[in-house]
């Protein structure tokens, strides 16, 4: 078990900034996996329907879990977002989606498609030795990550 450990090195309003900064610094991981994690929280059918075309596949789920009124039990996000009314998916607001996607493939239409909920995309990797001042990269917990709308790395 290990701690993670978040550095700020930058601090915007400018999504695009953000990302080709983030960018930069993937490019100075030594290892980087083949894949990105985009996390989003969705409160208006504009940013499902958004955020549908860039991750079709989802998996969208509410943001906080709800209870079936008749049974009680955890109710299951079922609709399809590609397909449902806006009136079917404003009366399921507000949601979220969370996947993984094949590393170059999708982040820049991501970072286009955000609206106002806390969203961020990560990347895992290495970053290089520096045994001149002790430290070692760690593939475990090592990489690069941008929190949108919000201050707190996922």
């Amino acid at each position: 078990m290990g701690k993670s450990v978040a550095y700020p090195v930058l601090r915007t309003t400018d999504a695009a900034e953000a990302y080709a900064q983030a960018v930069r610094l993937c490019g100075m991981l030594e290892e980087r996996d083949d894949e990105v994690l985009l996390h989003a929280e969705l409160f208006t059918v504009a940013d499902v329907r958004r955020m549908a075309a860039v991750l079709p596949e989802g998996p969208f789920d509410y943001l906080e879990s709800r209870r079936d009124p008749a049974t009680g039990d955890f109710a299951d996000f079922d609709l399809d977002v590609r397909t449902a009314g806006d009136v079917a998916l404003e009366a399921e607001l507000p949601l979220s989606v969370m996947a993984g996607a094949p590393l170059g493939t999708v982040e820049e239409r991501f970072v286009r498609a955000l609206g106002r909920g806390v969203a961020g995309i990560d990347w895992e990797g290495r970053w290089p030795d520096e045994p001149e001042f002790d430290s070692y990269g760690m593939a475990t917990y090592d990489g690069v990550g941008i929190a949108f709308n919000g201050d707190t790395a996922a």
